[in-house]
């Protein structure tokens, strides 16, 4: 008679003696007996202890059998010496060295955990392991391709390397301290073979070296989507406002938002749900919609919604174009309030591939009278100011003026194609000039500002530009720089008559811009 126990799992062999504490098997005539284990839950490398009731022979199983939770994954929770591990993970010691009896661990010990107090929503992110130096993290696993994600609390310049061969698997992360926010996740392949399992080295390439790592998870690979479904809904025109139905979520979960270009505002009226890590979270729902502004630059850009530990993701790729006739793009140049429907384009607007227009160098701003449109502008004696179209046809409507006493002339150039001149006459009407190009390759609209040659002091003022793709006909309807009268109750008074006003009482300032200098 045999007694048998197992330190995970259930021995679910009829008991043969249930006077006794456990569970015992009786041996046939050859000493032989098989008896049924019920596997773990989660991860687990059980020790099975067999002895005589009568004490007469002892036996444990020096062979290592590994349970992995469903779908091939092992998930581990780097911990302090006082573990509060999160839920279906192991707990990893900072001693805990690779020991092939065990299956995991580091091949030098920890002297750098670090135990936070806990967070609101995760055990796993309340403590970590860390050094400034490399180690490498061993988990023995069958041969096969896997899913990694690994969670840092802290990390400059971090790179995660194949330890077998040194291939990087993943560089140039940087994660906050993580004390109160800033984790970061990265999820990536690794082809385990011959039989040496999964070797991750951590090192820190950063002036000032270190890393932390909260938590470890390996699925089996491709992990799949797991139910998230994601559709892009409303315009897909560049910096216009459109929404993600996302759904398939599980609610108990946390969810990680990006996009690659463009900027998420909210999901479902709601900001980021969980500070602990880096960028935009969603926890709490299984389905809603992701508030976002598209990109700025027309293109692809991916959304993609991954959970914090890999279990599940999802991605969507949209094509964005340059808003279409009638609409494009309209900028108001100067420091002062935006004309309604315009972009603002102040002295520090420049290009950048974010915003997608700008100029190239700042201008010096100007004021006058007038609405907001026209009230003020920049000097753009040679200033070029670029705006990302896309390719084909363009066509421009720039609004240009004169100050004070001073006519107005520029030279416009598009593409590096031939110069157009543009005069604008002192106290004559304001200029509105519509030019058309072809967009080259790299998908940006060059428009190069350049003094013109009418008159004695050659400088150009403009005040906004209209950008649409297409012909001329594109464009929408040009904006009103005057109006035909002001005033109610009262005799009409002209937009002239008041600009001249307007004009004496700014006098003395547009004296001091007669040599440009910043306001």
């Amino acid at each position: 008679m045999l007694s048998v126990s197992s330190s995970a799992g259930t021995i679910t062999s009829v008991d043969a003696l249930a006077s006794l504490v456990g569970t015992q098997i009786q041996t046939d005539e050859t000493g032989a007996r098989s008896f049924t284990l019920q596997r773990p839950t989660g991860f687990a490398q059980p020790l099975i202890e067999v002895f005589s009731v009568d004490n007469s022979g002892f036996f444990s199983n020096n062979n290592v059998v590994t349970y992995n939770p469903q779908g091939g994954g092992r998930l581990f929770d780097f911990n302090s010496v006082t573990p509060k591990t999160q839920a279906g993970h192991v707990d990893v010691q900072p001693t805990q060295t690779y020991d092939q009896l065990v299956g995991f661990g580091w091949s030098t010990a920890i002297t750098d955990s670090n135990d936070v107090g806990g967070t609101t929503d995760s055990d796993l992110l309340r403590d970590s392991h860390g050094a400034t130096t490399d180690n490498t993290f061993r988990v023995d696993i069958a041969n096969g391709t896997y899913e990694v994600t690994a969670t840092v609390d802290y990390a400059t310049d971090l790179r995660i390397r194949n330890s077998v061969g040194g291939a990087t698997l993943a560089s140039g992360i940087d994660a906050q301290d993580g004390q109160t926010s800033g984790r970061t996740h990265i999820t990536f392949n690794y082809t385990a073979t011959d039989g040496n399992g999964i070797q991750l080295q951590f090192d820190s390439q950063g002036i000032q070296p270190r890393w932390a790592l909260n938590g470890l998870a390996i699925r089996d690979a491709p992990n799949g989507a797991g139910g998230i479904s994601l559709v892009h809904m409303d315009s897909t025109e560049t910096a216009t406002a459109s929404t993600y139905g996302i759904s398939g979520l599980t609610a108990a979960s946390i969810y990680t938002v990006t996009l690659s270009a463009g900027t998420i505002v909210n999901f479902g009226g709601a900001g980021d749900a969980d500070p602990a890590y880096e960028g935009f979270q969603i926890t709490g729902n299984t389905a809603g919609t992701l508030n976002i502004i598209n990109p700025s630059t027309p293109g692809n850009a991916t959304l993609t919604v991954e959970e914090v530990s890999g279990e599940a993701d999802q991605s969507s790729t949209v094509a964005y174009t340059f808003p279409g006739a009638g609409t494009g793009r309209r900028f108001d140049l100067g420091e002062r309030a935006v004309f309604g429907g315009f972009t603002g384009v102040g002295r520090d607007g420049l290009y950048t591939t974010e915003t997608g227009f700008g100029f190239t160098e700042s201008p010096t701003n100007f004021v006058k009278a007038g609405n907001n449109l026209r009230n003020d502008g920049f000097f753009v004696d040679t200033h070029t100011f670029r705006v990302a179209t896309g390719t084909g046809q363009a066509s421009v409507r720039t609004y240009s003026t004169f100050l004070g006493l001073q006519s107005g002339s520029i030279q416009v150039h598009l593409e590096d194609g031939a110069a157009t001149t543009i005069n604008t006459a002192a106290d004559d009407a304001d200029t509105e000039t519509e030019l058309t190009a072809t967009v080259g390759a790299d998908g940006i609209l060059d428009i190069a500002f350049e003094s013109g040659t009418e008159f004695l002091n050659e400088r150009g003022f403009v005040l906004g530009i209209d950008i649409v793709q297409g012909a001329t006909g594109n464009l929408p309807a040009a904006a009103a720089l005057t109006a035909t009268e002001i005033g109610a109750g009262a005799d009409a008074v002209t937009q002239s008559e008041v600009d001249a006003i307007g004009e004496t009482l700014l006098w003395f300032d547009l004296q001091q811009q007669a040599f440009p200098m910043p306001i």
